[in-house]
């Protein structure tokens, strides 16, 4: 997006990261100047900032609540955001919500922290000029953070994790494949039951074979297809593949989609999402039919091309260039005091 703002908007950016849990900073090349926080810290944070503050029109905040606090808790980020709320040489203040608080059960601690999460959400929502988020669910659970059913978060989707192409292949010109990308699955996290769901989406789509994106897995023998494993590959690999391909498989839930990279991906590229989900509720504008197939109901897939469209005419609201267009927007609305 940076990128984007740059050459489509003239507005340039500077990063600030904070350390991993590990303690590292990442190794992640960055084309535009970067500094690391030497601790997760109010007044290190605050410090920064300042330097830079003279130079800066905007102070935009992408939060996910792990990536600054390893329980998810980070009060020190919320005191330094409201710090600056009440210094009125700081420049306007934008938080994107990625995420707000988790969920699970009683047994992980993560069920008993997250009143904590939601009082930092809410510190972030009250102190900032403007906010947005990925998804209809994450709207409603910073709505529940803040105790208002009328809180404003307008809802921005994410864009694709491997490019867009200018041109988009017909569905009668695609290899019949199913693509699949591997990172997120674990054996707590779906490879053991994801062998049948996968094997009723090659016999419904009429698929010849998977490819798989990313990490090995182990593979089972009676599997009825072809099965290839590329390993992890660059963007542009990874965008000529999709390009190629007529099937991709989502394994999270509709709710999930707009915040989903690589449902943005599948969007850009014309891929059409197969998705093992028994019904049809709406999230985000994305319907099933329409924007996705399942498996269990292949009378989705109808008219595939109409699908294509469809998912364009959907990404294209939060396409890269439509998405840098959105924030620079806000960047540069002046903040009334």
């Amino acid at each position: 997006m940076a990128k984007r703002l740059r050459e489509d908007e003239q507005v340039e950016s500077i990063f600030i990261g904070v350390q991993n849990a590990e303690g590292g900073a990442g190794h992640a090349t960055v084309a535009f100047p970067a500094e690391i926080l030497p601790s997760p810290s109010s007044a290190a944070l605050l410090e920064v900032i300042e330097r830079h503050r003279e130079n800066a029109a905007c102070l935009i905040l992408h939060f996910s609540p792990y990536g600054y606090q390893k329980r998810g808790v980070a009060l020190w980020l919320a005191e330094a955001w409201k710090q600056l709320s009440s210094n009125l040489r700081i420049p306007r203040r934008i938080v994107m919500f990625h995420e707000v608080a988790a969920s699970s059960s009683p047994l992980q601690s993560a069920f008993w922290l997250r009143p904590l999460q939601h009082r930092v959400a809410r510190s972030l929502l009250f102190n900032s000029d403007f906010v947005m988020t990925n998804c209809e669910l994450n709207r409603r659970e910073i709505q529940r953070s803040s105790r208002s059913v009328n809180a404003n978060v307008p809802i921005l989707p994410v864009f694709s994790n491997f490019g867009e192409p200018s041109e988009m292949r017909s569905f009668s010109a695609r290899e019949r494949q199913i693509i699949l990308f591997t990172s997120n699955l674990s054996s707590q996290h779906g490879i053991k039951d994801i062998w049948s769901e996968l094997q009723n989406a090659v016999v419904q789509a009429g698929a010849q074979r998977i490819v798989m994106i990313g990490k090995s897995v182990v593979i089972p023998s009676e599997f009825s297809v072809p099965v290839y494993q590329t390993g992890f590959l660059t963007m542009e690999q990874v965008s000529q593949m999709l390009a190629e391909s007529a099937f991709g498989f989502a394994f999270v839930g509709p709710q999930l989609f707009a915040k989903s990279g690589i449902f943005a991906a599948f969007a850009a590229h014309g891929v059409i999402p197969l998705v093992p989900v028994p019904d049809a509720t709406l999230w985000d504008g994305l319907r099933a039919g329409e924007h996705y197939v399942r498996p269990v109901k292949m009378s989705d897939l109808s008219d595939p091309e109409a699908i294509q469209r469809s998912l364009q005419c959907w990404y294209s609201g939060h396409s890269q260039r439509a998405t840098a267009r959105l924030f620079a927007q806000q960047i540069l609305t002046p903040s009334i005091e």
